[in-house]
């Protein structure tokens, strides 16, 4: 696998806080982009979010869309790398639209002669490659909407004093009206697709909207007949739900169509909001029934407090061919209690 991480923020009036919750230090609202047509769109304003990744790359690719909703006075951040706890990458837009790289000093190191237009997405993908230690510096390459607008000069050294590795995106706007953020993705350079630069893109969230092959698990009503009602709201809640404590107990879900009509989709990412109601270990596995025979995805550890789960597969795993829309729209989808 080499996409790490994608996200959408296609969960209407769901807070950051709710799935962020190990390591941002911000807050953020999930809002319609009312001009654009993403859907549900990150706002953020002076307060800075995480978006963390559950692994460190040495080299890797993040991908993210941005629109402006306001001048900057002076020349704010929107967009700092992580490595750790400390930026070893930032990107500042200026009053007039123009664009600054900074390294982990925060100490200018390029100032773009280009203009980054307001009120309308731009797309960013930034490359690191090939971080060998702590004191050598980086290759660094940034695009913008396709066009690479800055690589990494000799002897710049992004990464001085910091990790040699990234780990994080941290995303902020200072300015009043704030910007947007949406389609989000990592990805490692290795193996052999979702390897480089993706391009523009667009997340798409569907829910469930029938039960699938198995409904192993108890619903909030008390009886197992329609469990895909317990699951099927866009902004997770606890009101209702499903729940075991059975090892293989399975629940799968029919899915509603995608409504868009992608040329390429790069990969199906599950999504499971998990909570451990009681003192102890649980673990569990995110699975995907596709052609009659299901597909477990990695084991996941529950743990007191809410907390997701994702599993990422790039490929239909039962052809390993790239996943096609009827696909998606006749797979199952779903989570097993392991033990």
């Amino acid at each position: 696998m080499t996409l790490k991480m994608i996200e959408g923020f296609n969960n209407l009036g769901l807070t950051p806080e709710k799935k962020f919750s190990v390591r941002h230090t911000g807050y953020g609202n999930i809002v319609a982009d009312e001009i654009g047509g993403r859907g549900q769109v990150l706002k953020m304003g002076n307060q800075p979010i995480h978006i963390p990744l559950d692994t460190y790359l040495t080299s890797g690719v993040i991908g993210f869309a941005v629109k402006f909703m306001d001048q900057p006075t002076g020349s704010s951040s929107f967009c700092q790398v992580y490595s750790g706890p400390y930026a070893c990458l930032r990107l500042n837009l200026t009053k007039y639209g123009g664009l600054v790289v900074l390294n982990s000093l925060n100490n200018s190191i390029a100032v773009l002669d280009i203009k980054t237009d307001f009120y309308i997405w731009h797309y960013f993908e930034i490359k690191i490659n090939a971080i060998s230690d702590s004191s050598s510096p980086a290759d660094v390459i940034i695009k913008m909407n396709g066009v690479v607008i800055y690589e990494c000069e000799a002897g710049e050294d992004f990464m001085y004093g910091v990790e040699p590795y990234f780990d994080c995106l941290h995303l902020e706007f200072s300015e009043l009206a704030g910007a947007y953020f949406d389609a989000i993705y990592f990805c490692d350079l290795a193996g052999a697709k979702n390897n480089d630069y993706l391009g523009d893109m667009v997340v798409e969230q569907i829910t469930p909207d029938g039960n699938g092959n198995s409904s192993n698990f108890l619903g909030s009503d008390a009886d197992s007949t329609d469990n895909y009602l317990h699951v099927d709201e866009t902004d997770p809640n606890d009101s209702d739900y499903i729940a075991s404590s059975t090892p293989t107990d399975l629940d799968l879900f029919t899915f509603a169509n995608l409504t868009g009509t992608p040329t390429l989709v790069h990969s199906v990412q599950t999504q499971a909001r998990v909570v451990l109601n009681n003192p102890g270990l649980r673990t569990g596995k995110i699975v995907t029934r596709v052609d009659g025979t299901n597909y477990e995805g990695d084991v996941f550890y529950a743990g007191i407090g809410h907390l997701h789960f994702q599993h990422l597969w790039e490929d239909n795993p039962d052809d390993a061919a790239a996943w096609e829309i009827a696909d998606i729209s006749n797979a199952e989808f779903g989570v097993k209690v392991e033990s």
